[in-house]
């Protein structure tokens, strides 16, 4: 049985000393990176670094709301890339405000959960992946056979005067959240208190997967970026950092999805660049926020192109991308994206 922590930016605005804390015996700490869609928890990187440098092993959790859920997984991933290893990851699954994710029931909720699960294994992770929720819900709510049989572990919240000293939950989940007004040196305030039964499964976070290995990161960044994103949303693409045949089918197909999403197109989603998918497009400009900006940010980061992150605003990052791509490759530098800068993104 091992000790950790579970924090997140609201309650722990003031700075942790996790140094003391790991003194204290908690050898792990889960860090809240995302929430929904376009969140993420402003003390994310600052928690995970300092848990690190504290020598805990370093989780993140990612709580899911009724937002897409496709877009959701695509946040935690960029959200997570590059601030690994992990010891694991995992689905933090409860209502927030009101009755949003028990309204849509059982098989609703689970394919979502399963769906972020499968996008994270897409995107190379190999650490355990837990989904989070009260005794209530796992017993309700959630189709904990089908996350079991994916491979997921379960993660339990239940409070009552049972402590890890005197109650073995391992039963019932693979880790206790047995606490939410917990007291850690090191830590002012309230904190979840979590105990780990077993080993636990060693950290194996890496950029991309084979079918038969992880193989180690390689190629440009960016491109892993969309890669990820591609994968996310279905594609089962190699994440090597490399352009290639696969990744410019999974661009067009996401092009393609984008254009009826926002415009109810209804073109068809194969993948393939012709007429009627070029006649869908219509120019995006700086100011636009819909489902047809997340496409033109992921394959300008296919071809290489920072867009300082996938959210579906077309800001000042994506307008200067644009600008140079279509400086490099001879296009009219406008800032604009219409037909002619999707036609060369699409090649």
């Amino acid at each position: 049985m091992t000790r950790g922590i579970d924090i997140f930016n609201g309650e722990h605005d003031r700075g942790i000393d996790f140094a003391r804390a790991k003194v204290a015996g908690i050898q792990f700490a889960i860090v809240k990176a995302t929430e929904g869609v376009n969140y993420e928890d402003p003390s994310f990187t600052t928690n995970v670094d300092g848990a690190r440098a504290a020598g805990m092993d370093v989780g993140a959790y990612h709580l899911m709301r009724a937002t897409p859920i496709d877009m959701q997984a695509a946040d935690f991933i960029a959200a997570i890339s590059g601030h690994g290893p992990y010891k694991m990851l995992a689905i933090d699954v409860e209502d927030v405000g009101g009755p949003e994710l028990s309204s849509l029931g059982k098989e609703a909720t689970t394919d979502k959960i399963l769906t972020i699960y499968r996008a994270i294994r897409a995107a190379g992770y190999t650490c355990a992946v837990y989904v989070y929720a009260s005794a209530s819900w796992l017993r309700s709510l959630i189709d904990v056979a089908a996350c079991r049989a994916a491979g997921m572990k379960i993660w339990m919240a239940a409070y009552s005067n049972d402590t890890p000293d005197n109650t073995d939950h391992s039963a019932d989940c693979d880790m206790w959240q047995w606490c939410s007004d917990g007291h850690v040196e090191g830590i002012s305030g309230n904190v979840d208190c979590d105990v780990l039964y077993g080993a636990g499964q060693a950290a194996q976070p890496t950029a991309s997967v084979a079918v038969s290995h992880v193989s180690v990161p390689s190629g440009n960044a960016n491109v892993r970026t969309a890669q990820q994103f591609y994968n996310a949303r279905g594609a089962a693409l190699s994440v090597d950092g490399i352009y290639g045949p696969a990744t410019r089918k999974a661009l067009i197909m996401s092009v393609q999805r984008g254009c009826n999403q926002t415009y109810s197109s209804g073109i068809a989603v194969d993948g393939i660049w012709g007429p009627k998918t070029e006649a869908a497009i219509r120019t995006l400009r700086p100011g636009d926020d819909n489902s047809a900006v997340w496409p033109l940010q992921a394959a300008l980061m296919a071809h290489g192109y920072s867009v300082g992150g996938i959210d579906g605003k077309f800001g000042s990052n994506t307008e200067s991308a644009v600008k140079a791509f279509q400086r490099d490759n001879s296009l009219t530098v406008d800032g604009l994206a219409g037909r002619l800068t999707f036609t060369a993104l699409c090649k």
